[in-house]
């Protein structure tokens, strides 16, 4: 259903003249509605910008005419009540942050007939606008209105914006080439259907593995990295883009397709014929999950002409033929049918490959192939385990790629370089900054894995000089101390500052005030920035609160001035399409020198929103030493963007110097089993969930003891019958429901417990909640219900087990806070809040303010407890991050061993050791 936008004008309108229509009575109701959220944002954005246009002394009766009863009404809804176009300009710059209905006189709502028959009665402006309002909320509730009742038709306004691709005319070229060429195919006879929707062009295709060259690893039949750039262009076509000159940039795959069966994709487009943003997802369960994404521009004419010197190559003098290729690369799991096989022979230097491949590749996606494939067999000739393509950084591809015969691959920096030439060395395609990732050797013998994240020293390297801020910075602040010092160390540094206010007011040439609380300031504040052309490289995070407090109300307000705020800024970011790669920093200072677990908890939404846009790249900084030294503070920030290619995601400033987050694996070691006092009571919050249940028969196997589980929903007999069957060796076992966020909830669940049943020896904290979507389609009300049960949850539970006897309060949290998830913003947020919180608890303990050893601990997938993984998700971590999901006896052995490290916060898994390894390293590192 719609959400209420109206606008109630501040002043009175004139009594209008007698016998005009009842909408044309210098009052309007003003309708617009959309497929989504998303797309409707899009609809006032366009709205708003023509309305200050080319449409600023339209008509409103016309205008309110044409939306109203000339278009198309979806599901999700927005309407206004306005008086003049400053009115509608208004209401639509506010998006209906602070949108009030004001209630009818009736009891109740009026039907859509009482509606349009109070509006033609109504003599009066207060009559008038409450017959409108009445109308509105009709419209919002989703009620099929006959606007013909009210409203004449009229002529349409012919520029009026309709859904954002229309403002570009596409059209779809006749086929130049046949079916199965994806690399320049057109629309009409390559796509199954058009998906468009409001705001993105969209095609559907169905592929199989037929589609897929026989490419596999391992067994497991895959998409083929160039199976999508060949889609990425087959789409880009409808633009009217032309393959003969075309440059993809920051491509980045979230995930490998695996192609055990048939899958639906869509490959979606936002811009024009210059440049455009693409996203080829699955589709699956009416969901769209992103594969890989990229940006694409077109420029004009064809690309410029260069040559590969192919005769000055000559390899260690030893070429190695077609057969020994694909059988280097079989001997990794890399596997091709014979058909796809088109490299005919490589030579090997110290620092490069050369290859010639079969002559007239039968597609340009099929040169594209074979170039890869003389990169993977480069890989295998020194590593037994095979690699798929992470990351492109650039690619550029011309009209020649038919006529492909030599490639040359190389090491470029901390990735590859591809060159693709014809038989005369004119060079065809070329591909830069191609990122793999290595698969670790097969998971059949997995290993438990624990892991611990630590502090080590990192300090910044001596460079020339350089200037402190270049490419500009906005600054979110609480005052302008550290922005003045900033210009005074770079004067030409272009600082725009944003203080925290009561609503969105631009203050100065560059100051502005925003509502951090308002999600709509955030993109008037972008949209500012746009109008005035600029477009800061820098994004600095600074309104962050000192330190941590677990009352309800400081904590409300850290949150409001930190991780939701920054949860704001991303969505912003990424709705507005920020036009330029931005690097962005989360930074709170830290007087106290002690653990901030509602502050670095921002590492687990910037890692995701990193995931989620390639463009954009992410520090938190826990600021120990600058104190109210503004001076300080900009050399901080100058010297951390001066080494932003340094790459460390999360660092620390103290006395001691400076120091980066990362995270090392133990080695393999045996741990006693978990001892419960006999008799112990122990509280397992999230009891009703597959580890809180598999947990609570695991503690039962060694009482006798009492367990109390808990959670929100009240217990049906045939859960109290499967919980019935847990205990074992005289334990007992009893369900209180809680609201586990709830702070009276909690202090009444422990006073129950302790009166029925004795002090409690222990506390287990399971309880989670899900709600996956990407972060620019998230709302606010998912993000608060998935931190509520790890967040407020946690520190209730804390507070009130406070003076209790425990031996241990474990945390339940998930390797999702640790590296980041795309599509699980709010749960990495939750998750890293956690693993925090047990440093912060443990710290206490040593000061004697809590009992009990306190263990965060960031599981993988379990095999038979905690959240479904579909097959596919299962494939998918299996190849790319070497995780198997961990069965029940290996992840209790984990558990014991977490309670005998001396740490607060470890991470748990399964799988490749190496490969685990690996990512928990590399999601501490932030790529350029």
């Amino acid at each position: 259903m719609g959400t209420l936008l109206f606008r109630v004008s501040e002043h009175e309108s004139s009594s209008p003249s007698s016998g005009q229509a009842p909408l044309a009575r210098n009052i309007w109701l003003i309708t617009l509605s959309a497929r989504n959220e998303r797309d409707l944002d899009l609809r006032i954005s366009d709205l708003h910008r023509w309305a200050q246009g080319q449409g600023r002394d339209i008509s409103l009766d016309a205008l309110s005419r044409t939306l109203n009863a000339g278009r198309k009404h979806h599901a999700t809804r927005r309407c206004w009540i306005v008086e003049s176009i400053d009115d509608l300009l208004t209401a639509l710059a506010r998006r209906g942050e602070d949108a009030v209905l004001s209630r009818t006189p009736a009891e109740g709502r009026w039907t859509p007939a009482e509606a349009i028959a109070a509006l033609a009665a109504a003599d009066k402006a207060q009559d008038r606008r409450l017959a409108l309002e009445a109308l509105g909320a009709c419209y919002l509730d989703g009620a099929d209105i006959d606007w013909s009742q009210i409203q004449a038709a009229c002529e349409p306004i012919g520029d009026l914006p309709s859904y954002p691709f229309a403002r570009t005319s596409f059209w779809v070229r006749q086929p130049e080439t046949p079916r199965g060429q994806p690399l320049g195919a057109a629309a009409g006879g390559f796509w199954d259907r058009d998906v468009s929707t409001l705001g993105r062009q969209g095609f559907a295709k169905r592929i199989g593995r037929a589609d897929a060259f026989g490419y596999g690893v391992r067994g497991t039949p895959l998409l083929h990295a160039a199976s999508y750039i060949g889609l990425a262009v087959a789409a880009l076509r409808t633009l009217g883009s032309d393959p003969a000159s075309l440059r993809l940039r920051r491509c980045a795959w979230a995930q490998h397709l695996v192609l055990d069966q048939p899958q639906a994709l869509a490959v979606w487009l936002q811009g024009d014929q210059t440049e455009a943003d693409f996203e080829i997802a699955l589709q699956h369960d009416g969901a769209s999950e992103v594969l890989m994404q990229g940006v694409a521009r077109m420029p004009a004419g064809p690309a410029p002409t260069a040559s590969l010197p192919i005769a000055s190559f000559d390899g260690d003098g030893a070429w190695v033929s077609k057969d020994g290729v694909f059988a280097l690369l079989a001997g990794t799991g890399i596997e091709y049918d014979a058909a796809f096989r088109h490299v005919e022979r490589v030579a090997f230097g110290d620092d490069a490959a050369f290859a010639e491949i079969a002559p007239q590749p039968a597609t340009a996606e099929q040169a594209l192939l074979a170039a890869l494939q003389v990169l993977e067999c480069w890989i295998a000739r020194q590593s037994s385990n095979p690699a798929m393509v992470s990351r492109i950084g650039s690619m550029t591809l011309s009209g020649r790629l038919g006529a492909a015969r030599h490639v040359r691959a190389r090491r470029d920096g901390g990735g590859f370089e591809i060159v693709i030439a014809d038989a005369d060395g004119l060079i065809c395609a070329a591909m830069e900054d191609v990122g793999v990732f290595p698969i670790g050797a097969d998971n059949d013998g997995a290993e438990p894995v624990m892991a611990l994240t630590h502090y080590e020293p990192r300090p910044l390297e001596l460079r020339a000089p350089h200037p402190a801020f270049p490419g500009g910075v906005l600054l979110f602040d609480n005052d302008e101390r550290l922005a003045d010092a900033m210009r005074e160390a770079d004067p030409r540094a272009e600082v725009v500052v944003v203080l925290p206010g009561e609503g969105f007011c631009k203050t100065g040439a560059a100051s502005y005030r925003i509502d951090p609380a308002r999600g709509a300031d955030y993109r008037r504040l972008l949209d500012s920035l746009r109008q005035d052309g600029l477009f800061p490289s820098a994004l600095v995070h600074r309104w962050a609160a000192d330190a941590f407090s677990p009352l309800g109300a400081a904590m409300a307000a850290q949150l409001t001035r930190g991780v939701k705020s920054l949860f704001w800024l991303g969505k912003a970011l990424l709705l507005e399409k920020w036009p330029r790669p931005a690097r962005l920093v989360f930074w709170y200072r830290n007087r106290s020198g002690a653990a901030q677990p509602l502050s670095a908890c921002a590492a687990g939404l910037l890692k995701t929103l990193t995931q989620e846009s390639p463009q954009l790249t992410a520090r938190v900084i826990d600021d120990r030493r600058s104190g109210d030294d503004a001076r300080a503070a900009a050399r901080m920030l100058a010297d951390e963007l001066g080494h932003w290619d340094d790459g460390d995601a999360e660092v620390r400033h103290d006395d001691g110097g400076r120091f980066r987050k990362t995270c090392g694996r133990l080695p393999a070691a045996a741990a006693a089993a978990t001892v419960l006092r006999p008799r112990g009571v122990y509280l397992i919050s999230g009891g009703l969930g597959g580890l809180g249940r598999l947990f609570a028969e695991h503690f039962a196997s060694r009482g006798p003891v009492t367990l109390v589980l808990t959670g929100r929903s009240a217990l049906s007999a045939e859960r109290e019958r499967e919980l019935a069957g847990l205990t074992a060796g005289g334990s007992k076992l009893v369900y209180m429901p809680c609201d586990i966020a709830d702070a009276d909830s909690v202090r009444a669940l422990v006073a129950r417990i302790r009166a029925e049943h004795g002090p409690i020896n222990g506390v287990l904290h399971a309880a989670g909640v899900l709600r996956d979507g990407w972060l620019a389609d998230k709302s606010v009300d998912d993000f608060d219900a998935v931190l509520a049960p790890k967040v407020a949850g946690t520190v209730q539970l804390d507070l009130a087990t406070r003076h209790e006897p425990l031996d241990f309060f474990i945390m339940f949290s998930s390797i999702v806070g640790v590296a980041g998830h795309a599509g699980q913003s709010d749960y990495a947020v939750a998750n890293a809040f956690q693993l925090e919180f047990a440093e912060l608890r443990n710290a206490q303990r040593a000061t004697s303010e809590r009992s009990g050893a306190t263990r965060a601990i960031a599981w993988s997938y379990w095999r038979d407890g905690g959240m479904r993984m579909s097959g596919q998700d299962e494939s998918l971590a299996r190849s790319r991050w070497g995780l198997t999901p961990l069965a029940t006896d290996a992840g209790l052995a984990l558990f014991d061993r977490a309670l005998c490290l001396d740490a607060p916060a470890v991470v748990a898994a399964c799988g490749d050791p190496a490969r685990i390894s690996s990512i928990l390293s590399e999601s501490f590192h932030t790529h350029s």
